[in-house]
């Protein structure tokens, strides 16, 4: 599809910027984007009590929807839906409706596992893509992007290696392995965590916390030129993905787009054109151990044509190409 003068209703939940970069792509190639957010709200509260009961809180952004709808011309050309974790099949429906010769895209950015109340609005789309490979046979794999601003270099590497994250599952055990692996000060972990109240949760649920300290952590958000400040400057950038994806974090392709090399737990990484070992160590995250000749490795540059599929223009072209 050709954008150029298209109308795109463009509904994705606020994530670390990358719903932004997604929309700067759409009006870069010429499209007017009418945007909704899945998810819309940003308490740890609501987020939590979202993923526990989906399908009662889609009941109840029904109306949040609609009243957004009102707002959308009916000679919309396409709706690019993120995740779709909020969106109930009523509300597609109401979008179908306005114009059913409007076009239908979904792409996940998590394993359907953790997104199993989407499974119900399938049918609905006319073309559906998964970062991972294994999400069944009504998805295509696409593999996510980074934005080029990220692709600007620094020689001044302050930092051996960094991690920014929110640390979920078993973040905080991996990380703290890999620091005393690495036993260095020029090291930066940003773990954060939504409230402290969840961190003293934890404590009394969860074992790898039970050395934990409240000062391990940051409670507010880095900023995003904070977070980009520390990326440009840091040698190696540490990839710790959720035990239940597979599919490579957006951090992953941001380390491809920057020109730094990339200490991850993933996998799956191996499978990927861009693999390659001075660039990318690979480690378990039971033990991770990082060795001394990959450190001291120099990076080998990706050629033009990788960065070019990799970036958001290459991901957005061929998310919309069946349409």
């Amino acid at each position: 599809m050709e954008l150029k003068g298209k109308k795109v209703v463009f509904i994705a939940p606020e994530f670390f910027g990358y719903d932004l970069a997604i929309e700067r792509a759409l009006s870069k190639q010429g499209a007017k984007v009418f945007r909704l957010k899945d998810r819309p709200f940003s308490s740890s509260i609501a987020n939590a009590f979202t993923k526990i009961f989906t399908k009662l809180v889609r009941v109840l952004l029904d109306r949040y929807y609609y009243l957004r709808l009102d707002d959308i011309p009916c000679d919309f050309d396409l709706v690019l839906v993120i995740n779709g974790q909020t969106v109930s099949r009523n509300v597609l429906n109401k979008l179908k409706e306005k114009n059913d010769n409007a076009k239908f895209v979904l792409y996940i950015w998590d394993s359907l596992k953790n997104r199993s109340s989407v499974s119900d609005n399938l049918d609905l789309f006319n073309s559906r893509f998964s970062f991972e490979r294994d999400n069944g046979p009504l998805f295509k794999f696409r593999p996510l992007f980074f934005e080029p601003k990220v692709s600007a270099k620094s020689d001044e590497n302050v930092f051996l290696m960094s991690f920014i994250g929110t640390a979920h599952s078993d973040r905080f055990s991996v990380i703290n392995k890999i620091n005393a692996s690495v036993n260095s000060k020029a090291c930066f972990w940003y773990l954060f965590l939504q409230a402290k109240w969840v961190f003293y949760w934890y404590k009394i649920s969860r074992t790898d916390f039970a050395n934990a300290k409240i000062s391990d952590f940051y409670f507010l958000p880095i900023s995003g030129s904070d977070a980009h400040d520390v990326f440009l400057k840091s040698k190696i950038i540490v990839d710790v993905e959720h035990p239940m994806q597979k599919g490579l974090t957006s951090r992953t392709l941001e380390v491809l787009g920057a020109g730094k090399k990339l200490v991850t737990t993933n996998k799956d990484v191996i499978n990927y054109d861009f693999y390659k070992y001075g660039n990318i160590c690979i480690v378990d995250r039971l033990n991770p151990q990082i060795p001394k000749d990959f450190i001291e490795k120099k990076f080998n540059p990706y050629s033009s044509e990788i960065l070019n599929f990799y970036s958001v223009d290459g991901w957005l072209s061929e998310v919309i190409s069946d349409v």
